[in-house]
């Protein structure tokens, strides 16, 4: 769907063969499908996956970035001292370069890695959809590694972080991009009203 979608843009603006992008419907997601973790959800799935992966997929829920530009990432991309992450236009999905503030945790996390050369997590490009899956049945969720960027913004908003804030962290265009990833739970409004009382 996305890469039609794709198409169907590029259709339009760049070779003005449609006057406009006919809608497609968006996928039903499977039963009991999660749009995000909570911290003990994502803690159950980290100890269910390989070793190897754990790190990075750690790594994708402290930053908010996505799968390719976790596993992608190459130590001269990342600045420790500055604690920062460099994402190349040519790698990120908007096709535009950004920077991304490392929190102490995911600093600390690359701090951990040995070797400073190359690929990050070393030959670990991704992780394959069998071990994902087999990961997440045994955690008890269902998600798609995307959803760990879903989690991450959902934290966020849930701690505070202002919504313009969180646009920038996570290098999104538009205010209403923020907003489709960005989900709260069901009682969040309820928590909210309990903050002012008399």
């Amino acid at each position: 769907r996305a890469l039609v979608r794709a198409i169907l843009r590029r259709a339009m603006r760049k070779w003005e063969w449609l006057d406009s992008v006919p809608t497609i419907e968006e996928e039903d997601e499977p039963e009991g499908y999660t749009e995000f973790l909570t911290k003990e959800q994502a803690e159950r799935l980290i100890a269910e996956l390989p070793e190897r992966y754990r790190k990075p997929v750690r790594f994708a829920l402290l930053t908010g970035l996505r799968r390719a530009n976790v596993f992608g990432l190459t130590w001269d991309k990342v600045d420790l001292a500055g604690g920062t992450v460099i994402v190349e236009a040519s790698t990120a999905k908007g096709k535009r370069r950004f920077t991304i503030p490392l929190n102490a945790h995911a600093k600390a996390l690359l701090e951990s890695v040995e070797g400073r050369e190359g690929r990050v997590w070393g030959d670990v490009t991704h992780v394959w959809q069998n071990v994902w899956e087999a990961a997440c049945k045994r955690a008890g969720v269902k998600i798609k590694f995307h959803g760990l960027r879903h989690t991450w913004a959902t934290w966020h908003a849930m701690a505070g972080t202002p919504l313009d804030v969180l646009q920038k962290l996570g290098a999104w265009a538009t205010h209403s991009m923020v907003l489709r990833y960005a989900r709260r739970p069901a009682d969040y409004l309820a928590q909210a009203a309990e903050r002012v009382t008399l």
